[in-house]
């Protein structure tokens, strides 16, 4: 059988099994309910990231349209690289406060704090709070810890 058949009929077991997927197009009535526009079937996503629906809040839109006109799009490089912007310190100073603690550090998603790498951090007791962070960076730099 030639990788071409083979491909084929891989291809063929999983539609006949009905484990083919497709990309469907979605209209969303609510943050979490919807339409499939091909045939107007109602669908409920427990998908969602929006799941408390402020993306289509006003207050967050109006937010992003103010943060959009004072600092563009785009997300540009790390804050490690090129130093972090007014918002993150602002948003950091505000967390801060509200956890009642002398500081706070953003991390925007999971690949800034590494975490294969928990041998790095020094714990202070402290929820959140770490007295040290080394970069994880550097793979070769093994902690004896």
């Amino acid at each position: 059988m030639s990788w071409s058949d083979r491909i084929h009929s891989d291809l063929d077991a999983i539609v006949g099994s009905g484990l083919h997927r497709r990309l469907r197009d979605l209209r969303l009535d609510t943050p979490v309910e919807g339409t499939l526009v091909e045939d107007e079937r109602p669908v409920v996503s427990f998908a969602s990231n929006d799941y408390l629906g402020l993306t289509r809040h006003p207050g967050v839109v109006a937010a992003a349209h103010e943060a959009l006109d004072r600092a563009g799009t785009g997300t540009g490089a790390s804050r490690l690289i090129v130093g972090s912007r007014p918002e993150h310190r602002a948003l950091e100073t505000e967390i801060a406060h509200w956890k009642r603690t002398g500081a706070a550090l953003l991390f925007p998603h999971g690949l800034h704090r590494q975490p294969r790498c928990p041998h790095r951090a020094r714990w202070t007791g402290r929820p959140h709070l770490f007295r040290r962070l080394e970069p994880c960076f550097d793979h070769r730099r093994v902690s004896p810890e």
